[in-house]
């Protein structure tokens, strides 16, 4: 199957903070401004791509999603996605760092996975995503600090999905052995 990056390297845009404020939004340079415009018209050409022919089905995927949720209409662009996706043969694939960033619709989304984070707001936040108890000390520690430990070799890629059955699991992602691909997959800075 085909498939297409574009990849955002070195495109300036405005700080996280910037979107609550439209004032502080207003402030930032054109360049930051442009960069913003950049990406949601990459989106949009992703989401047009994928709706194109619905006998084939295309993923149109998002990551670090706050940047999209953060507006008006990137979050119609998501809402759009998930809601139009099935019947033009194509699905949504985001990520974000947080489950809130992933916007409004996001109880659309079949299938949830959560990965480590230290916070344990964010922690909490993602268990309710994934529909686990938030309150749950045990689970709340699993997410901080039990999945994908830090300094542990051969942990790396842990994370907990869930399907649409609410079944949920710990699974464990495997780079596999091409050379090609374990040359350029990671995106650890200062690792290759």
């Amino acid at each position: 199957s085909d498939m297409i990056v574009i990849t955002t390297t070195g495109l300036t845009l405005p700080p996280k903070a910037a979107f609550d404020k439209p004032e502080v939004l207003h402030q930032q340079p054109l360049e930051a401004l442009i960069g913003r415009a950049v990406l949601y018209l990459i989106a949009a050409i992703a989401r047009q791509t994928a709706f194109e022919d619905p006998e084939r089905f295309t993923a149109v995927v998002l990551d670090e999603l706050y940047w999209l949720t953060s507006s008006a209409e990137g979050t119609a662009l998501v809402h759009e996605i998930l809601h139009d996706g099935r019947k033009h043969g194509a699905g949504l694939l985001a990520g974000s760092h947080d489950a809130a960033e992933l916007g409004p619709d996001r109880g659309l989304m079949a299938y949830r996975a959560l990965a480590r984070t230290a916070d344990r707001e964010r922690a909490c936040r993602g268990l309710e995503f994934v529909g686990l108890d938030p309150d749950d000390t045990e689970l709340v520690r699993l997410v901080t600090s039990g999945l994908s430990p830090v300094g542990q070799r051969g942990r790396e890629g842990e994370f907990l999905l869930t399907c649409p059955r609410q079944n949920t699991g710990r699974v464990k992602t495997i780079i596999p052995g091409i050379d090609r691909i374990t040359a350029s997959i990671t995106t650890t800075p200062g690792r290759r």
